[in-house]
């Protein structure tokens, strides 16, 4: 769908059709693996009309007027101006919008194949759609006039394809000389692929290890006849042949692989073997470098292992850049097969598996062992990126932890505090302030400061958070540099790994429960930072909301919402002012000598009220509850004050 809505015959094509108007395209990928936005209808009428508006941004006071900056649309709202665009007679444009994916909506067919089809009823409105052929697609959109089936498209293609695979091996090649049906292999596959390339792959795979067992004609051709023509029935048969003796050590591969961010080192299998021996191998085991070597030892002996369990669903790949253990990965063969066992076969791997398998709690066991094997090295800074990887995914992995299974996880924590303070050495700060701040960095900066109930806290691991200040309160008050509390709400931080996209959304993403936890014990929203120029908290909390409005995904504003509403209700100043961003000179670089170390200081400083901020990040009708809030608090304080000095007798 990118190759075609992209193509310059297509927007020729359109500009014909649009004539003097102007010719307006936009587009739209469903994906079910990501944020619920992603694979929504809302997602898609918001990602249409965005991209129409960002087109024609005149007709922006045609469709949203009424609606705040950052008010979000619903699903009804968004259709209609859609509609409204598309049918008005007085403007002078034409649509043609491009969806791909309808199989990975997350809903009922029949309700996007309705929205669609009520979108084209206008004259002004084209649409182009893919999916696979489902069969609620295919009766919705079989007899258009205009209809491309991929595998019409590609027949030439796989034919060549197949040729080339099966007549370069020699065993095939000598089979096919002995007996010309063979030859008659090349045009079925082609035909019965259905543009799938992945089932072509396979079949081929298949018939070229028939050929090479000595097999003939005929039982090539049983082959080809008896095998699946859904990807989901051939991956259930693989399933289904697996040696019985394999199925519980199966399942807990199977479903680690399918849990994992980021595929796993073949390494992390072996883990999982030791794991079913004893529970807390990951906490017993000592530290000690992994070689490249015992690395490659143990690729050897697994890519046999996970062939004989997984049936080679899953595949080890090599990264050649990579000098230690993470040198080898392993993956599916195909994203399809992780989308089926997720899909379809999650509830038969955990029944294998057995009750007392918890796949969240061994990833961040297998976790803890490969930070226990990292290469040694003279500068720490050699190792940062694959040790912050796993610091970030171990935290990812025990907030899922605590979410569905109420446990801190706090052995396999410390544990891991003990381990990367081991791998620092003699470094004079804590280990968690070798990582890059986020920008801007001025108002991230750790000034050696950070320490590892801070990155929790970052994490939004509430348990582990409450079981730590509950068995020493004064953590809370003798952190120095940035407050607990502020990494709670500013939690943003910068890992050097590439993560997938819903843990970078998740990492900035505020936990009210937390904040909460905090503010109840003691946390203090007005309390000043020297090393930010003397800003409080509440402050910097509302100054990074209103920089991050353009940047940050819609859902962000629930949590800021909840948060403002919790500080507020802890006595938030009502007339703090903060630092324009939009003035380039607010900040510079400075220093004091009571700290010994930078600060920020004021140039020519311009500022925003508490007012302001709301009015910039929230809806109006939030925007007012949070104001007329702190102004009754604001009158009780008062209230209570006189009550007070009147009990002395001093008005």
């Amino acid at each position: 769908m990118k190759y075609v809505c992209d193509h310059e015959k297509t927007i020729d094509a359109l500009k014909q059709w649009s004539g003097d108007l102007q010719l307006v395209t936009a587009n739209y990928f469903f994906w079910n693996s990501g944020l619920s936005m992603q694979k929504s209808q809302k997602g898609l009428l918001q990602s249409l009309l965005y991209q129409v508006l960002l087109a024609s941004p005149t007709l922006i006071l045609e469709v949203c007027s009424g609606h705040h900056l950052y008010e979000p649309w619903d699903r009804k709202e968004l259709f209609k101006a859609l509609q409204k665009i598309s049918t008005d007679t007085q403007l002078s444009a034409k649509y043609c919008f491009f969806v791909d994916g309808l199989d990975e909506y997350d809903g009922d067919d029949e309700d996007i194949i309705n929205l669609l089809q009520q979108l084209t009823s206008s004259p002004n409105i084209k649409i182009c759609v893919s999916s696979r052929p489902w069969n609620t697609f295919v009766d919705a959109f079989e007899n258009r006039k205009w209809k491309l089936a991929l595998e019409d498209l590609t027949k030439d293609d796989m034919r060549k394809y197949v040729h080339n695979m099966l007549t370069e091996n020699a065993n095939f090649a000598g089979l096919a000389k002995q007996d010309h049906r063979c030859n008659d292999l090349v045009p079925q596959i082609a035909e019965k692929a259905q543009g799938v390339w992945l089932w072509v792959f396979l079949v081929v795979r298949d018939l070229l290890r028939d050929v090479k067992g000595e097999e003939e004609y005929p039982f090539l051709q049983h082959r080809l006849d008896s095998f699946p023509v859904e990807l989901e029935e051939y991956f259930a048969n693989i399933l289904s042949r697996i040696d019985r003796i394999y199925l519980e050590e199966t399942a807990r591969i199977f479903l680690i692989t399918v849990e994992a961010v980021r595929p796993l080192p073949v390494l992390a299998f072996k883990y999982l073997t030791m794991e079913q021996d004893d529970s807390e191998y990951a906490v017993k085991a000592a530290i000690r470098p992994n070689e490249l070597e015992e690395a490659e030892h143990i690729y050897r002996k697994w890519r046999k292992l996970l062939n004989s369990r997984c049936r080679d669903l899953l595949e080890v790949n090599m990264n050649n850049s990579e000098r230690t253990f993470l040198k080898y990965k392993v993956d599916f063969l195909h994203r399809t097969v992780r989308d089926f066992l997720r899909d379809n076969y999650q509830d038969e791997l955990r029944k294998r598996a057995g009750d007392r398998f918890n796949v969240t709690a061994s990833l961040c066991k297998i976790l803890l062992a490969l930070a226990k094997v990292l290469p040694e090295s003279q500068n720490f800074r050699e190792i940062i990126n694959p040790l912050f990887a796993i610091v970030d995914e171990m935290m990812y992995y025990t907030r899922e932890v605590e979410l569905r299974d109420r446990d801190s996880n706090s052995l396999v924590l410390d544990e891991l505090d003990h381990v990367n303070a081991a791998h620092t050495g003699n470094a004079r700060n804590h280990w968690t302030n070798a990582r890059d701040p986020p920008k801007p960095k001025e108002l991230f900066q750790e000034y050696g400061q950070c320490n590892y109930l801070a990155l929790t806290i970052q994490s939004r691991l509430l348990l582990y958070m409450n079981e730590k200040l509950d068995a020493n309160p004064d953590l809370l008050r003798e952190k120095r540099g940035r407050p607990l509390l502020d990494y709670a709400l500013r939690p943003k931080r910068v890992t050097p790994e590439e993560l997938p996209y819903q843990l970078q959304y998740q990492n900035a993403n505020i936990d009210a429960r937390v904040v909460r936890s905090l503010l109840s014990r003691g946390a203090d929203p007005n309390q000043k930072l020297h090393t930010y120029g003397g800003q409080t908290l509440w402050a910097l909390f509302l100054l990074s909301c209103y920089t991050n409005t353009d940047t940050d995904p819609q859902p962000l504003y629930d949590s800021w919402f909840e948060a403002t509403e919790l500080l507020i209700e802890y006595g938030a100043d009502p007339n703090v002012r903060i630092k324009n961003p939009d003035n380039p000179e607010v900040m510079k670089v400075g220093k004091t000598a009571r700290y010994k170390q930078n600060v920020l200081e004021e140039t020519n400083p311009r500022y925003l009220t508490v007012s302001d901020v709301f009015q910039h990040i929230f809806t109006n009708d939030r925007a007012r509850r949070l104001e007329s809030r702190m102004k009754e608090l604001a009158e009780q304080r008062r209230g209570q004050t006189s009550f007070f000095w009147k009990m002395l007798g001093w008005t």
